[in-house]
Formats: structure tokens, C-alpha cells, sequence
């Protein structure tokens, strides 16, 4: 299914409540998301939800179908909701992602729903007298994981990963609770963990087992009995099996609802207890002499006193063996085995003893004391704990102490008397690593198809293996008689005197009932099977005190086991828990009455998480109890019972709102257009500033602002790239120093934006001139490239051979010999091996006189400044390719205007300083003072040039030299006779000195004749237009280079 992209949410604090206009884009998103599911999602006040008809309408019809007033199809519409009413400060309040995922859980929920099927369901209950409510929350466990199933199924891949977080969350809440739930409701849950753990993967195979082992006899029955129909139906929806299924829980679950204590044990215990009645007179406690299961050379393991005098068997079994002072409980380790005999079915631990001296300990100290009758016997204490051996004190003879090869100790006297010795916990714990026979399998064959799988599917660490094996065992069996000790003592002995050695784990594993030493057997059998070395542990498990003290007694005996986990052995109990119906009303617990709490020895042991809880607070059943109903009514299986009902009026509203927030959207979305456009046409600073001010003002929603804002910015950010390419520009061209680009763009930078129209119009006077210019470069560049070819093929060459240093040949250094070998050149045997560089570079300067007098005016004007650009570029030109032409350039009206100077650089971006106290780029002062005003006073302005001409001469004697006046007629000073005598002084002190030089004009024969009277015919050229004009001047330019390559070459 598509899934709309939700906006930002405003935010996930409590604390700030926003305006409800400020929601109008979540409303919409949500009523979009739902828009699929065909059913109406509006805003409102709380969460609610509308039907059809009326909540006393649709009671009225739900009671009339169970009754048989209606029939199903006559009522499946009215009980089906049209609308889902959230509360819209919730996506304030808690955010948008959580009140969206709610709000598809329950959209999903009724649109796959079947409230046809749930018509029939009703309908299916008439006569069986049970309440609506009941029938509802019976029905939504039914069919709720099948509406999981299908909604996840449409959902694309974050809906599928949010609905499996929910699918586990709600398994979480049912594992940690389900002792908690009514009976029914239990096995519906566990029916559906089942389903989680073997289909969807989501659960463990071991947290499926615990919840099962929570449930009682006849409900692990209904369990197995729903178990495949229900899988059935939750995975493919099949008919057969949802028939089968609410056949069963319609027959089944009325079974199951009283309490689980009877007057009578369950049906399949009345038939074992038959089974014992022949064994219960050879049945011993655990430890007594005539125990089967302890072998001869193990006999330290009895502890069983004889009666005193007159002393009845039940107090004999409470009367102390050991106690220990002060109190405490937990497991009392007497002796490790780990050898196991298949034909005799018994455990052993070939114990090696040695003397034992310890009392190196550390904390709080316990004291065990007791009875001795002398003889070897073995003296149980808890793991991780030793004796310390300073503390012995004893009536009699002296006992002696000793520990075996497994960490367990021993006490022998000779005689009669009593004892008592201090435990401490181990300042460093006794590590016996296994042995090969605690890896030996203890069964031939295989046992159950069931078991023999699930030990294939262990996964993870051994602790984690060894949970896995624990609550197998924990959710298949029961522990015999509700508790029972001696029902137990007879279960084990008829189990291994029943069995051989080739059945009996096999016989053990068929057995619904198993006490503590057969239920660990199998456990290491399976721990063994799945490669983790194991071994039974005997002793006694001590729980709470009496005056202070606890005690080891007859019935404190048990059985448990240890598993190696690559660095200790950690203790597991796989005794499973006695079955509820085996439970009489007016049962107690003999083992706590009376009893007092006590600290329970830290040994390192891995509790199942059943027990955990069990000690918390010590409350047991009391808490569970107190769950009961509250726990279950948390998590429904229906996620509309929550739900109100909202009415017509509500719904209108809701509509009402959501219509406005349409409509505010709709509002929003032309505002922005309208801002957009303004700023996409924005082509000063200035509009900018006002489109940010007006953005500002709006009643935006703040990122649609900032969308806006970074639009903006972007604007604004080309608006000054420009700038600055003009700039750069300028400076490559020579048109303005770095400087003052570095200048203006800081400016660009730092000043506010209503401001940069100021910088801007600065650049674009600086960049009008700059264009002016580019334009007269573009329109004379076809000349540039001609005259510059022309001059290019006709400066006379030499080549010479040069050799790039950078060469290498593949032995190393550059072979200069080698390059001259045509064949080397030939075969490639020489990288890049010549450079043609130019021997021979003209050197040659020219001064050039532009005269800006006002008759000049007009289109004079303007081709003059085309012949000055003209001369510059092409100069320029001609002294980069070859080298090295030195140009001036002067204007003159009524006074001298120097433009270039010799030493100037004509494409330099720097800034001269000049003789008037400006500053500027040489192409700047060109474009700006080319204009016309005032006289025509030649002869300073040619003195000037000639002064400047001499002036280069002598610093450059090998240097030829020419002089161009670019004019329109004669000296209005009159100094025509004073300029023909001064060009005619070929003495450089006094005179104008020996340079070549002309007088070139746009005009006519008449301007012609007037420039000739003081330059004379040879020296004067014009031209009626402008190409002409260039081709005149060219030749002159020619000749004179010409003139000077003869010298050159001569």
C-alpha cells in the first residue's frame, strides 16, 4: 500500500500547545493516510469513534440478533464504524509519527474487521448465555491476529516494520502478564504467541514455551487442540479453520472458566495416581539408604536419622538434619555427578577427596551445624561458598573435612557427637573444568520427534541454549500430585523401574508428570545432545527460616543440574511446576507456612524468569491474583474498546474542521506561489528586502517559510554571484585591480540587503564602461586577428631545438644526443624531445597623440577611440606572442591627458597612480577620458610624447621608435609652423629626435591637406571610414617595422 509522506511535525512537547491552525497540515496528512481504508478520519476533542446509528440502537440490535430478533446481515452494517475522531492536540502533545501509527492500527483494524462474520459469531452464541462484552473481546482474540496478518500484508515496508514492533511489544506485554489473565483469555494469548514464534518469527521459541508453561492442564490441552487451525486460519484466512476454530472456543473455553483448584486432581493425574498406588510403599525419600538412585559408592549422600522413639513419619521428615545460622536459603550443593550408567539408570560422582585446611574468605559468614553418627557424609553448601576450617568447633571426637575433585565438601567422625563450621563466599571460587563423561550421551536412539527438533533449533550461547532446553521442559510437563513429595518419590521410582536402558530417557521424555531428578536427566540429555557438557547436581533447596534459622530436612531434598559455559558451571533447575487442577481449594503450602524469609546464597545460578518473578517481594500467587483483570483489560484484543462514541453533531464539527483546514491550505499554498514569484523576479536588492519582509509578516507555517527564506537566499546568492563574475571579468581583463573587487565584494557581504543596490549600481557604472569597451574589442577583434596573423607571418624566424627538461627516458636521465637521431624520433624512443622557440623578438615602442579637441566630437570621436583600442590590443598582442613592444598612449584638448605610460602594463588589472591625483586601470582611464572639450594645442601634447619617446631611447638604444597622431585637422594655438620645425629637430634635447612617425584622420582630402602642412605628404594618411583608416595605418606600421627588421637583420 502507498504510503503518503508525512510533514514535520511542530513538535513532541507536552508543554507547548500550539493553535489548531497550526495542525492544518497534519489533519490533512492524516485524513489522506486514511483515505485508502474508506473511512473517514477527521479532527476533534478526543478519541472517538462514530457508527451508523446510535450506541442504545446497536445494543438493541446486537442483543436482538443473540436472541434471534435479527439476523446477521441485517445487522453487520449498523455495527460497523464510518468515522475515526482523534484528538488533535495529541500530535502537539505526543507527536505526529505515534498519533498517525495509532490511528492506522485502528483504521486497519475496522476495515478488515469482518463485521459480517462477527454478525454470524453473535449469532452463532444464542443459548450458551454469555454477555455481549464477552463476545466481543472473545471474538476480537479470535480474529485480531488474522486482521494483523492482513493489514501487514498490504502494508509496504515501514508499515510492515512498525506493525511487527507492535506485534512484539504486545507478546512482550503478554509474556510478563499472563499469569495475570482470566483462564480463557490465557490461552487465546498463548494461541497467538504460538503463532508469532512459529510463523512470523518475531517471538522466541523459548518465550513461546514460558508463556505456555503457564497455563494449567486443561488449558495446555485446548492449546493442542487450536493450535493448528488456529495457524491456519491466521496465515491464509482459511474457512475450515476459523469454522474449527470458533467451534472449539465456543465448546472448549465454558470448560476452562472456573478455577483451576478442584476437589479433584486433573482427569490424567486420577489415572497416574493409580499407576503409583504399587509403588508408593517402595518409594524412599531422597537420600535414604534404600534410595534406588543413589549407587553404592555414593552412600555419603545419606542423611536420613532413624525415628526417634514414638516419632511419625511426617515429623520425621521436618526434623533438622543440618541448620544453618543465620538464615539462609538457595541451593545446597552435596554432591556434582557426572557419570551416568545407561543400564543401571543411575547417576554417579567417583569422588577423589583430599584434606581440606581452607579459611581464606571473604564476607559474611553462615554456620552450618548438626548430628554426626559417624561414618563418611557428605556436608552440602552452596556454590561459590567454602568452609573455613578456624571456625570448626565439635562435641565428640574431632571430625575430619575434606572436598572432592567437584568443589563438594565432606565430614567424617569416628564416633558419635555434634559439630558447627563457618561458610563464607570464595575469595576465589573452586573451577573444575568438565570431563569427557560430561559430554557422554546419555540416551541410545532418539527420543521424541518434538524434542529431537527443538534441540536442533537451539540458538545462541549455551546460557541462552540451556533456557531454551529449561523452558521446553517447563511448558511439556508437571510436577506430580500438585506438589506432592511423595507422589513425586513414587513417579521417579516407577519411571526408572518401569524403564530399561535403551527407554528410559525415552519413557521420561512421553511423561506429562516428572519430578525434579528425572525432569534435570532429561534436561542434560538435551544440553548433552546440542554439544554443551552438563551434570546433575543432588542436595537441597532451602527456602525461608524459622527463629532465625534454616534447615536441611528429609523434604528438602532435590535435584538439579549445571551447564558449562565456556568459563564456569552455572547452575539451572528444569523441575517443572505442579499443575493447578492437582490443587486441592484448601490447599497451603506446608514449606511456607509459618516460614520467615530469608537471603538467599548467591551462587552464581541462572533462575528461570518465572522464578524471578516469584521472588520479587515474595508475594507469588497474591500478585498475580491482584494482576487479574487489570493486566488483561490494558491489552484487549479489541483496540477499539477504548474508543467513545462521538455523535452526529461531533462528526459535523469534525468535518467542519477539517473543511477549514482545506481551505487554509489551499490560502497557504497561493501565498507562497505569490512570494515565490516575487522573489524569481526580484532583479534588485531592494525587492528582495521587501519579499523577505513580506514573508516574515505571513501567517506561513514556519518551514514553508523557511522554504521560502532559502529560495530567498539562493536569489540572493545569484544576484551576487553575478556581481562578482562581472567583477572578476573586469579585473581578468584589466578593467579594475583585485583590490577594489576584494573591496566591493566585502561590501556585497557585509551590508544589509536594502543596501546592495547602492553596490550594485556601482558595478554596473564600473561594468557600462567595461562593456563599452567589450563591445568596440568584439567589433575590431576580426582585425586584431587579421593584422596580427599578417604581422605574425611576416616577422622573420630562425628555429632553434630546445629540449624539455621534464623528459625522461626509461634509463633515467634525458639524452640530448639521442634527440638529434631521426630514428630515435622515429620509433618513439624519445618523450616530448623538441621545443621551436622564436630567436628572434622585435623590439620596437611607439608613442600614440589622440586628439579629444571639441571638434573631434561625434563619430571622430568614436573612431579614434576604436584606433586607440585597436593599436592597444594588437600592440599587446604581438608583445606577448614575440616581444617585446612598448606603447603610450596621450590625449590632448586644450592640455596633455596621459593615458599609458611606457612602464604601464596595458592588460594589468593594477591601479596607476597618475599625474592628476587619480587612480585607475589603463583601460578604465582610456574609456573614461576619450571625450571631447576645448582647443586643439598640438605642440605640447607632441613634445610631451617626443620628451617621452627620447626619454625611452636612451634606456632602450637598440629599441625602434614611431610616434601616431590620431587628429582632424590643425592647431587652433597656432603652432603649425613652431610642430614642423620641431619634428624636423632630429636632436633629442631640443628637438623632436629620430623616430618615425604619422598623422592619421577620418575625414577627407580637405582635413588631409591641413595635417600634411605639419607632418608633410609622406607622414600623413586618411581614410573616409573606419577599415580603411586601419589599412593606412597598418602599412605606415608596417613600414616602419619593416624599416627597423632591416637593421635587425642587417
Amino acid at each position: 500500500m502507498a504510503e503518503p509522506r508525512p510533514p514535520q511535525s511542530p513538535g513532541s512537547s507536552s508543554e507547548v500547545k500550539a493553535k489548531p491552525s497550526k495542525l492544518t497540515r497534519e489533519m490533512l496528512f492524516l485524513a489522506e493516510q486514511a483515505a485508502e481504508g474508506r473511512l473517514k478520519v477527521l479532527p476533534g476533542k478526543e478519541w472517538a469513534l462514530h457508527y451508523p446509528v446510535d450506541p442504545a440502537t446497536r445494543a438493541e440490535k446486537l442483543q436482538g440478533l443473540l436472541k434471534g430478533k435479527y439476523k446477521a446481515e441485517e445487522v453487520a452494517h449498523d455495527i460497523k464504524p464510518d468515522a475515526l475522531i482523534y484528538d488533535a492536540q495529541d500530535i502537539q502533545k505526543e507527536g505526529l509519527e505515534k498519533v498517525s501509527g495509532r490511528i492506522r492500527d485502528l483504521s486497519a483494524f475496522i476495515t478488515h474487521y469482518d463485521y459480517p462474520r462477527f454478525a454470524q459469531f453473535v449469532e452463532s452464541m444464542r443459548g450458551h448465555d454469555i454477555p455481549l462484552e464477552d463476545l466481543d473481546n472473545l471474538y476480537s482474540d479470535v480474529t485480531q491476529a488474522r486482521v494483523q496478518k492482513k493489514v501487514m500484508d498490504s502494508y509496504g515496508h515501514t508499515g510492515r516494520q512498525q506493525m511487527e514492533n507492535a506485534l512484539r511489544n504486545e507478546a512482550s506485554h503478554t509474556i510478563q502478564n499472563i499469569g495475570g489473565l482470566p483462564r480463557s483469555e490465557k490461552v487465546l494469548k498463548a494461541l497467538k504467541v504460538n503463532w508469532l514464534s512459529e510463523d512470523m518469527g518475531l517471538v522466541s521459541m523459548e518465550e513461546r514455551d514460558r508463556v505456555v508453561s503457564e497455563l494449567s492442564g486443561d488449558e495446555r490441552k485446548l492449546f493442542e487442540d487450536l493450535q493448528s487451525s488456529y495457524r491456519k486460519y491466521i496465515q491464509k484466512g482459511d474457512e475450515d479453520g476459523y469454522k474449527k476454530l470458533t467451534d472449539s472456543v465456543r465448546e472448549g473455553l465454558p470448560k476452562i472458566q472456573g478455577d483451576t483448584k478442584g476437589d479433584e486432581p486433573s482427569e490424567s493425574m486420577q489415572e497416574l495416581e493409580k499407576e503409583l498406588e504399587e509403588f508408593e510403599e517402595q518409594a524412599v525419600p531422597p537420600g535414604a539408604p534404600e534410595d534406588p538412585a543413589i549407587p553404592p559408592e555414593d552412600k555419603d549422600e545419606y542423611h536420613t536419622p532413624p525415628p526417634a522413639p514414638g516419632e511419625s513419619k511426617e515429623k520425621m521428615q521436618v526434623r533438622p538434619i543440618f541448620e544453618i545460622k543465620p538464615a539462609l536459603g538457595g541451593y545446597y550443593a552435596s554432591g556434582r555427578k557426572s557419570y551416568y550408567d545407561i543400564e543401571s539408570k543411575t547417576w554417579s560422582k567417583k569422588k577423589q577427596l583430599t584434606p581440606y585446611t581452607g579459611s581464606a574468605l571473604e564476607g559474611d559468614a553462615s554456620t552450618i551445624s548438626g548430628v554426626l553418627d559417624g561414618g563418611l557424609k557428605s556436608l552440602p553448601i552452596p556454590n561459590g561458598y567454602a568452609l573455613d576450617i578456624s571456625s570448626l568447633q565439635f562435641k565428640g571426637t574431632r571430625p575430619e573435612i575434606s572436598r572432592d575433585q567437584n568443589g563438594c565438601f565432606y565430614i567424617q567422625a569416628t564416633g558419635p557427637g555434634t559439630f558447627s563450621i563457618d561458610f563464607k563466599k570464595e575469595t576465589s571460587p573452586f573451577i573444575n573444568p568438565p570431563i569427557s563423561e560430561d559430554a557422554t550421551q546419555l540416551y541410545r536412539g532418539a527420543l521424541s520427534q518434538k524434542t529431537e527438533t527443538t534441540i536442533s533449533r537451539f540458538m545462541g550461547t549455551p546460557i541462552q541454549k540451556a533456557e531454551q532446553a529449561r523452558q521446553y521442559i517447563l511448558a511439556n510437563h508437571f510436577y506430580p500430585g500438585g506438589g506432592d513429595l511423595q507422589k513425586a518419590q513414587a513417579l521417579q521410582y516407577k519411571l526408572r523401574s518401569g524403564s530399561t536402558g535403551d527407554n528410559y530417557l525415552q519413557n521420561i521424555d512421553a511423561s506429562e508428570y516428572l519430578e525434579c531428578y528425572s525432569a534435570n536427566t532429561k534436561f542434560i540429555a538435551m544440553m548433552r545432545k546440542a554439544g554443551i557438557p552438563a551434570r546433575l547436581v543432588i542436595g537441597h533447596k532451602v527456602e525461608g527460616a524459622k527463629d532465625g534459622k534454616s534447615a536441611i530436612t528429609q523434604s528438602t531434598g532435590h535435584a538439579w543440574s549445571e551447564i558449562w559455559d565456556g568459563k564456569t558451571w552455572r547452575r539451572f533447575d528444569a523441575t517443572p511446576n505442579p499443575k493447578p487442577e492437582d490443587q486441592k481449594k484448601d490447599d497451603k503450602d506446608d514449606k511456607k507456612e509459618g516460614k520467615e524469609s530469608a537471603d538467599e546464597a548467591q551462587d552464581g545460578g541462572i533462575d528461570s524468569p518465572q522464578d524471578k518473578e516469584g521472588k520479587e517481594g515474595e508475594k507469588g500467587e497474591g500478585k498475580k491474583e491482584s494482576q487479574k483483570g487489570q493486566q488483561g483489560k490494558q491489552e484487549s484484543g479489541n483496540p477499539m474498546e477504548q474508543m467513545s462514541d462521538a455523535s452526529d453533531s461531533e462528526m459535523q464539527k469534525s468535518e467542519s474542521q477539517l473543511e477549514q483546514a482545506k481551505q487554509q491550505m489551499q490560502k497557504m499554498e497561493q501565498q507562497k506561489q505569490q512570494l515565490e514569484e516575487k522573489v524569481d523576479k526580484a532583479e534588485k536588492f531592494k525587492e528582495l528586502s521587501d519579499a523577505e519582509k513580506e514573508i516574515e509578516k505571513s501567517e506561513l507555517f514556519d518551514d514553508l517559510k523557511q522554504e521560502l527564506k532559502d529560495k530567498l537566499e539562493a536569489k540572493e546568492d545569484q544576484m551576487k554571484d553575478k556581481i562578482k563574475d562581472e567583477l572578476d571579468k573586469m579585473v581578468e581583463d584589466g578593467f579594475m585591480d583585485e583590490k577594489k573587487r576584494d573591496e566591493i565584494i566585502k561590501e556585497l557581504e557585509e551590508r544589509k540587503l536594502e543596501e546592495l543596490d547602492r553596490v550594485q549600481k556601482e558595478v554596473e557604472q564600473e561594468n557600462r564602461l567595461y562593456n563599452e569597451y567589450e563591445d568596440i574589442r568584439e567589433e575590431i577583434a576580426p582585425l586584431v586577428d587579421k593584422w596580427f596573423q599578417y604581422f605574425a607571418e611576416r616577422l622573420p624566424r630562425q628555429d632553434e631545438v630546445g629540449f624539455d627538461e621534464d623528459s625522461l627516458t626509461r634509463q633515467g636521465a634525458f639524452d640530448r644526443r639521442a634527440v638529434m637521431k631521426s630514428r630515435n624520433l622515429l620509433f618513439g624512443m624519445v618523450k616530448n624531445p623538441r621545443e621551436i622557440r622564436p630567436s628572434i623578438k622585435p623590439r620596437f615602442m611607439a608613442s600614440i597623440l589622440v586628439d579629444v579637441s571639441g571638434s573631434m566630437a561625434g563619430e571622430k570621436l568614436k573612431s579614434a577611440r576604436k584606433l586607440l583600442i585597436f593599436y592597444s590590443e594588437l600592440f599587446s598582442r604581438i608583445s606577448k606572442a614575440f616581444g617585446y613592444i612598448q606603447f603610450s598612449i596621450d590625449t590632448f584638448s586644450d592640455s596633455v591627458t596621459p593615458i599609458k605610460g611606457f612602464k604601464q602594463d596595458y592588460d594589468s588589472p593594477q591601479r596607476y597612480d597618475f599625474e592628476d591625483g587619480t587612480q585607475s586601470t589603463v583601460k578604465v582611464r582610456l574609456m573614461q577620458n576619450l571625450t571631447t572639450q576645448g582647443g586643439t594645442n598640438m605642440l605640447d601634447g607632441i613634445k610631451k610624447a617626443a620628451a617621452e619617446l627620447n626619454k625611452q631611447v636612451e634606456e632602450y638604444p637598440d629599441f625602434a621608435s614611431a610616434f601616431y597622431f590620431v587628429g582632424d585637422g590643425g592647431d587652433t594655438h597656432g603652432n603649425s609652423a613652431n610642430i614642423t620645425r620641431f619634428l624636423q629637430i632630429n636632436e633629442a634635447e631640443r628637438g623632436f629626435g629620430e623616430h618615425m612617425y604619422s598623422a592619421i584622420l577620418l575625414g577627407g582630402e580637405s582635413q588631409r591637406q591641413e595635417l600634411a602642412v605639419i607632418f608633410g605628404d609622406e607622414h600623413t594618411n586618411v581614410a573616409p571610414d573606419f577599415d580603411e583608416l586601419i589599412e593606412k595605418s597598418m602599412d605606415k606600421f608596417d613600414e616602419d617595422l619593416e624599416e627597423y627588421l632591416k637593421t635587425k637583420t642587417q
